[in-house]
Order: C-alpha cells, then sequence, then structure tokens
C-alpha cells in the first residue's frame, strides 16, 4: 500500500503498527499465555485421569509360614495326627536355629465347611485360613524357608504365608480381564484390554465415593511380586511367567463397606473380573 511518490507519506498501516507496537506486544504475549495455559490445563487434565504407578518402596520381607501337620489330604502318611504330634513338631520347630518365633493354631471347625483363621497378633487382622492344626511362624531369614520345610518332611507340610505388598497401601482390588477366551470376563472380551477400555473401568472407579487413591499395577510389577511371594517353586507348581499375570487397580479408600460399594459400582461394567478386598496375606 503506497500514498505515491512522496518519500516523507508513510503507508497508514505502518504508521498504526509503530504507533500500538506496546499494545500489539502485549496483545501477542496475551495470546500465547492463554495457548499455554489452555494447552497446560488440558494436559494437567489428562495427567488426572491416569492412574499412579505402584509406590516405589522395598517389598515386605518374607518371613512369616505356616506348618501344617500331616494329613491324609494334604501329605502322605495317617489322615489324622496322634496326640503326640503337635509335640513332635513343635519340639522340632523350636530347635531350629532358622525359626524365630511359633504359635499354634488349633481348627476349631474340622469336618465343616468353613476353617478358623490364624490371628495376626500384631493387627488383630485374620491372615490365612485353618483347614487342619497347624503352626505359624516366623523364620530368622527369608532364605531359611528351604531347611525349615527340609528338616520337617516327613512329619510336617510347611508353606509360605507371604506378606502382600499391598496390605495398607491399598484397600481394594480390582482385577481385569484375562487376554485368553478360557479367563475372559464375556464372550466378547477374550483379547488384551484396550487402553480406552482400561480407561472406562477407571474412571468408573473414580466416580465412587471416598475413593482416595488408585494404581494400576502392570503384569510385570505383578510378576516381580509373585516371584518375591515364592522364590521356591517345583515343577508341580503353575509356571511363573508374564502371561499368567493380571493386570489390577488397586484402589485406597476411605469409609466403610470399601468393597461393597466398589462391587456394586462395578457390577456389569465391561472388563471387571473381580473386585475384592486386600489381605494382609498374599496367595
Amino acid at each position: 500500500m503506497s500514498f505515491g511518490d512522496d518519500p516523507d507519506q508513510e503507508p497508514w498501516l505502518r504508521r498504526w503498527v509503530a504507533a500500538h507496537r506496546k499494545v500489539l506486544a502485549i496483545g501477542t504475549a496475551t495470546i500465547v499465555l492463554l495457548a499455554l495455559i489452555a494447552g497446560g490445563g488440558w494436559h494437567l487434565y489428562q495427567q488426572s485421569r491416569k492412574p499412579l504407578p505402584p509406590p516405589a518402596v522395598a517389598l515386605p520381607e518374607q518371613t512369616r509360614f505356616i506348618v501344617w501337620l500331616c494329613q491324609e489330604e494334604i501329605c502322605p502318611g495317617p489322615g489324622t495326627p496322634r496326640p503326640g504330634d503337635v509335640r513332635r513338631v513343635e519340639t522340632a520347630l523350636r530347635s531350629m536355629p532358622e525359626v524365630v518365633s511359633i504359635k499354634f493354631s488349633r481348627n476349631r471347625s474340622q469336618g465343616s465347611q468353613h476353617p478358623g483363621t490364624i490371628m495376626d497378633p500384631a493387627t488383630g487382622h485374620g491372615i490365612g485360613p485353618v483347614f487342619f492344626d497347624a503352626f505359624d511362624g516366623r523364620l530368622r531369614r527369608s532364605s531359611d524357608f528351604p531347611a525349615v520345610a527340609a528338616k520337617l518332611k516327613g512329619m510336617a507340610v510347611a508353606q509360605r504365608l507371604s506378606t502382600d505388598f499391598w496390605f495398607g497401601k491399598a484397600d481394594v482390588t480390582v482385577t481385569l480381564c484375562g487376554t485368553s477366551a478360557d479367563e475372559a470376563c464375556s464372550p466378547f472380551l477374550i483379547h488384551d484390554m484396550t487402553e480406552e477400555q482400561k480407561q472406562a473401568v477407571l474412571d468408573r472407579i473414580r466416580e465412587i465415593d471416598g475413593v482416595r487413591q488408585v494404581y494400576y499395577e502392570d503384569r510385570q510389577h505383578a510378576l516381580t511380586l509373585q516371584q518375591h511371594y515364592h522364590p521356591e517353586t517345583s515343577r508341580s507348581d503353575p509356571p511363573l511367567i508374564l502371561a499368567a499375570m493380571k493386570e489390577t487397580y488397586r484402589v485406597k479408600m476411605s469409609g466403610p463397606d470399601a468393597v461393597r460399594r466398589l462391587q456394586q459400582a462395578l457390577n456389569g461394567v465391561p472388563g471387571v473380573e473381580s473386585v475384592m478386598s486386600v489381605a494382609p496375606f498374599a496367595y
């Protein structure tokens, strides 16, 4: 745009820009800032929809174990322990330097479908079902378990009582569907869940009153825990492989009836295999 050949005559647009240079600079900066804020807000919103990773803390030391007195259902030999068996096993356990403490728990419901429960004296929580008379013990070190089990062979059956990594960190476990037809929750989901399907389950969880934190546990973390819980394996045990692990949401909640509320909210939601409370012990 020009106003002729007069060199003293500036184009009007150039003069306007020069006169409003500060205003234009402020306006441009404001637009850029608003765009950044909007982008940052969207990013924060997207991040807020994601679950937390598992807490980066040390895995619990596995020193708990349980000793079942020999019965026909769980080890060779007589079906019912003789009166002297309890004393014999107790004497053996107390003589082992690998064992720190033991406590005898008598099954008061033998012959019924409702086993007794071993109680943790430190917390008052039940830590496992008692189908037979058993000793609950503590090892000096986790690595001492094989030696204890070997010394009891023929007298009783020793089993690890694994302390759950998630106990105290979450209250409810939401297990997602498996990846094969025999593990599917429905005939419509026989493959890996998509990120959109996982997000739909997560969004439904977040709608529940009392939800404080939601952690996502992938298969690799689940495998790491299982290998920590069960360092000794035998040929008869199911293989601990990544494909056999399940993805889960671990939910920290406030208020009573956390499990019931989540079970009701997630009933029929595609992709949810089970909703269970987090127990002190792990399988």
